[in-house]
């Protein structure tokens, strides 16, 4: 018999996230978003990477 998993390791990513990112990620570092949403570091790189919107842009 296989054990039963009662924790779900992983959460998907929803609108509130996305907009969450959308708003703060460019003034605030990636471990203080993961911390706020979270998630860990890893987790929200991979998400960022996945939108290319949401990655940071050089200031001018």
């Amino acid at each position: 018999m296989s054990p039963t998993r009662t924790v779900q390791s992983r959460r998907a990513y929803r609108t509130a996230d996305y907009n969450y990112l959308l708003i703060n990620y460019g003034q605030k570092k990636a471990a203080a978003c993961a911390s706020d949403l979270g998630r860990t570091v890893g987790s929200l790189k991979y998400f960022i990477n996945a939108h290319p919107e949401l990655k940071k842009r050089g200031r001018a």
